[in-house]
């Protein structure tokens, strides 16, 4: 197809490749959603005139309109390489994949070879969709999904931009330097894996109530394990709260009040009327807010005289009642008095 007669035809087309681009786009954010899969970015992109035309001199299409595995492609970027074969079987139940054209060049034939990485899964609409009228126009369509990690998606860009096919073509030595570099994110790539399996065991050592660490020093993905075996058995669950995340002055506070292992966490919170805390908690409860609710029901004065550093300085004074019920007490609201904490009253 002579270079006039295919800018003609990729006008033509154009229409239909922004519907492609939209629709697939807006399946792939369905697939990611519900199937709960971990991406930092989701990007698409139409391939360029120039550059499809290009393209279609160097393959023997017939018609590279149908026939071009990526006039239209997509782009996810996941954090872990095991992230990267979940969001695959998300996406493969949203499309027909065409296997002999898809390829995974995550793997290299020699032992000696780096590079670039990416699992690359050419498809097409579903057949269940392909008939529907939103589709139907769209169904001959190739496109292209590449899904990679971060450090390989970094990688990938620069040596794109730098190096790709010659075009910019670096000097041998800063190109060995490139291809060692890619060899060091794939071992950093691994490592971040091991750390989060890693991670992932050692939450479950603490739920399963390992006794090998219950000595282990406080950290913060062991602060929320404890609530959440802790939570568990008086009916709650942790991850309803608002926000899981564990600021350092909760852990500081810990620390203050004298609560340093896992142990320690533990025995707090038996000795404190949890279900009665935590059924009090709504949609704008914080881990934090709550395990300072844990030291002041346990005891209130070393809370402040020992632990508290001025992380918060009002109360809602709705809050003290159940305060009172779970600590056993009638005289908190002197209490925040004394040690100057606004009590704001209802609004």
């Amino acid at each position: 197809m002579r270079h006039k007669e295919f800018l003609a035809r990729y006008k033509e087309e154009l229409p239909r490749l922004r519907t492609l681009d939209r629709k697939i786009k807006s399946l792939l954010e369905d697939a990611l959603r519900e199937s709960g899969s971990e991406f930092q970015i989701l990007t698409s992109r139409i391939k360029s005139a120039e550059s499809a035309y290009k393209k279609s001199e160097a393959k023997p299409y017939n018609d590279p309109f149908t026939e071009c595995t990526d006039l239209v492609g997509f782009r996810i970027v996941v954090y872990l390489e095991s992230h990267v074969d979940k969001v695959a079987e998300a996406i493969k139940n949203y499309i027909d994949v065409d296997e002999n054209n898809s390829i995974d060049k995550r793997y290299f034939d020699r032992a000696d070879s780096v590079g670039y990485r990416s699992l690359h899964i050419v498809g097409k609409i579903d057949n269940a969709r392909r008939s529907l009228p939103e589709y139907r126009n769209i169904g001959d369509l190739n496109f292209e999904i590449q899904i990679r990690t971060a450090l390989q998606n970094t990688w990938a860009e620069i040596e794109h931009k730098y190096n790709y096919k010659g075009l910019h073509a670096l000097p041998d030595d800063l190109a060995h330097r490139l291809m060692v570099l890619a060899g060091t994110l794939e071992l950093i790539d691994r490592e971040f894996a091991q750390i989060t399996h890693e991670a992932a065991a050692y939450a479950r050592s603490i739920s399963e109530d390992d006794q090998s660490e219950k000595n282990e020093n406080l950290s913060k993905l062991a602060i929320i394990e404890v609530l959440r075996k802790e939570i568990s058995l008086v009916g709650g669950d942790v991850d309803s709260l608002g926000d899981l995340s564990v600021q350092d002055a909760a852990l500081t506070e810990l620390n203050g009040f004298g609560i340093n292992t896992v142990a320690d966490l533990t025995a707090l919170l038996k000795t404190v009327d949890l279900k009665t805390l935590f059924d009090a908690s709504d949609e704008n409860q914080t881990v934090t807010g709550l395990i300072r609710d844990f030291m002041i029901c346990r005891d209130a004065e070393r809370y402040f005289n020992d632990a508290w550093r001025y992380g918060f300085s009002t109360i809602l004074e709705q809050d003290i009642p159940y305060l009172e019920e779970a600590s056993g007490r009638t005289d908190l609201y002197a209490v925040f008095k004394k040690y100057s904490i606004e009590i704001e009253p209802p609004s």
